[in-house]
């Protein structure tokens, strides 16, 4: 291991490969030489330059958020961070760590919280799981899924700190399902497999204004079309997911959003979600 100066944090390595530029493997080691000073011995006789030298580095303080257990007692779908550095997670669960807590729950950076009776425990949602969740200032908005007498429906709520809360964008939607949230500013995103939601036609993708909902466009389009992951990088939006079209441009399975128009990344990338 090595120890960052100034961090306090330390880096372990391993996993060391070295090939020349035939592919042939060379043998190699790594050398602690000093406190601060690591070097890679390569056994270079007859290599064909150039030599590529591939060390595996990763965090070593990365610890576990479960004191005395090995995780949540079930999936985990989403995870969000505030700016108070707390961390929240999703997905399908009734324990993590130490705490009871269904479906979602709370890290402070020492112990985890139940975060109140949410609308994702009501009898009438009985295979409910949260499945994203987005943070805008002190509000966290968790998309979740469900399914009441065969029928799939999507929903989400919004968390001010100490309740919960289904006003403003937390409609449940009927033959949906919701994959990804993103907050941009006063703009919430919802992103996956459903052509209306809150009754607005809307292709895999939908915008909460803060008065209403709309379409992006005529959205995604695809034999499977859905929208997966979200991001949000100034005034852009990312989405991924599995089409083949998105506001009728060719795009595969990535495309953004510049406010206005849709656009493909590159070519793309292949089949998949």
């Amino acid at each position: 291991r090595l120890r960052l100066e100034g961090s306090g944090r330390a880096l372990a390595y391993s996993r060391l490969r070295v090939e020349d530029a035939t592919g042939r493997e060379l043998t190699a080691r790594l050398e602690v030489l000093s406190a601060d000073q690591l070097a890679v011995s390569v056994a270079d006789a007859n290599a064909t330059y150039p030599v590529r030298i591939d060390p595996t580095f990763s965090d070593a303080d990365w610890v576990s958020l479960n004191p005395g257990l090995p995780g949540a007692n079930g999936t985990v779908y989403a995870i969000a961070m505030d700016s108070s550095g707390n961390v929240y997670v999703g997905g399908e669960f009734t324990f993590i760590g130490t705490v009871f807590a269904t479906n979602i729950a709370k890290w402070d950076g020492s112990a985890w919280s139940a975060m109140g009776l949410a609308v994702f425990t009501s009898p009438a949602v009985f295979t409910s799981r949260v499945t994203a969740l987005a943070v805008n200032g002190t509000n966290l908005y968790a998309g979740y899924m469900f399914v009441t007498g065969g029928v799939p429906g999507a929903g989400i709520a919004n968390w001010d700190g100490s309740v919960w809360s289904a006003s403003g964008p937390g409609i449940v939607n009927y033959w949906a399902n919701l994959y990804a949230l993103a907050v941009s500013g006063t703009d919430l995103y919802v992103g996956g497999n459903f052509t209306n939601w809150a009754g607005v036609p809307a292709n895999s993708i939908a915008r909460w204004g803060g008065s209403a909902w709309s379409a992006l466009g005529s959205g995604m389009s695809g034999a499977l079309s859905s929208v997966s992951a979200l991001a949000v990088s100034g005034t852009t939006l990312y989405a991924g997911g599995d089409f083949t079209t998105a506001g009728g441009v060719p795009a595969n399975n990535i495309a953004k959003w510049s406010g206005s128009a849709w656009s493909a990344l590159g070519s793309g990338t292949g089949a998949g979600h």
